[in-house]
């Protein structure tokens, strides 16, 4: 608790100097987070994202607040927003996935988790991830498929 509080002055002193700086709003509101300051992760997301136009991560951190938070329409605007930036990032694919599962959009669910797969094949949950949503819309032969190439892996 300390570390981040100490973490937190010190992107506050360095806000100060540098308010444009949205790499260290990113970073305080993961320090906030930890901590359990949802309010003020969230609006220091807000405010990384306003200053950061080629950085998905500050986006993608909203993204799962907001999906921690229940407010999963407003977390896949956020994460959609990330993928914009950068979609060629399997872990923000999985991380939309899971948000788009989550939410009861299995196909769009599907297309992020083959999208991850294509980028990093390797990654046997994505497999499990995907088979998951192929069980929801009742494709169980694509589900069977994704879980005998998980065990592959």
């Amino acid at each position: 608790m300390e570390h981040y509080e100490s973490v937190i002055r010190t992107l506050t002193d360095h806000l100060c100097q540098n308010p444009g700086n949205g790499a260290a709003y990113n970073n305080r509101a993961v320090a906030y987070w930890e901590i359990g300051e949802l309010d003020k992760a969230l609006e220091d997301f807000h405010r990384a994202v306003a200053n950061s136009a080629h950085d998905h991560r500050p986006a993608k951190h909203r993204g799962m607040l907001l999906q921690k938070l229940g407010r999963l329409d407003e977390a896949l605007a956020s994460l959609d927003h990330a993928v914009r930036i950068a979609p060629d990032d399997p872990y923000l694919r999985r991380t939309r996935g899971h948000v788009r599962f989550q939410s009861g959009s299995y196909h769009e669910a599907i297309e992020d988790f083959s999208r991850a797969i294509e980028l990093q094949p390797e990654f046997e949950q994505t497999y499990l991830d995907r088979a998951r949503a192929f069980e929801m819309i009742g494709n169980r032969s694509g589900a069977g498929e994704d879980c005998v190439r998980a065990r592959e892996l």
